[in-house]
């Protein structure tokens, strides 16, 4: 059996094009001349404007209204980065401290048997403003999520009743402590 050949020459393309409408039947007609149609000279894209436009002054302020310059405009904001990972803060007021600190929580790794204890040495604390009626030795869990630019308070566990279903509260969103 003859192996077939790739055909590597083609023949060239033949391409009718037909236009039809009702006018075509009665016969062509003559276009109308039109100087903006089809205008003397070398061919411009866009077409040059027949008419210059009007050249206008420009407008002097009125005296009554008060022109305001803002020589110190606002500092621009930074933009807040989503976080990449869940990240995890406890907030607790120290008893004797008008201030908070949010400390990041860190798993540090259980030591191994027979191994050396690896040293864990988490961030320091952070201040952070108390909550409203933060009393001394209240601790507040938040979390900011994967993907997310904001901090919630993280829900602790819900008790229902038995044989009850419970609504949980809905998220209430702080300020994330400075990263």
């Amino acid at each position: 059996m003859a192996v077939r050949q790739i055909r590597r020459v083609f023949a060239t393309p033949f391409i009718v094009t037909l236009a039809g409408s009702s006018l075509a039947a009665c016969g062509p007609k003559p276009l109308p001349k039109h100087d903006h149609v089809n205008p003397p000279g070398p061919h411009t894209n866009p077409p040059a404007p027949d008419a210059q436009p009007p050249v206008t002054e420009p407008v002097e302020p009125s005296t009554d209204t008060p022109i305001v310059k803002n020589d110190n405009p606002p500092p621009p904001q930074p933009v807040k980065e989503a976080a990449t990972y869940d990240q995890r803060w406890t907030v607790m007021k120290f008893k004797g401290k008008d201030e908070c600190s949010a400390v990041v929580d860190v798993q540090c790794p259980k030591p191994e048997k027979g191994k050396p204890v690896m040293t864990c040495n988490p961030p320091m604390p952070i201040k952070y403003a108390c909550p409203p009626d933060f009393k001394d030795g209240d601790t507040l869990k938040i979390i900011l999520r994967a993907g997310a630019t904001d901090c919630f308070v993280e829900p602790g566990p819900i008790k229902c009743p038995p044989n009850a279903k419970c609504n949980p509260p809905p998220p209430r969103k702080v300020a994330c402590p400075e990263r």
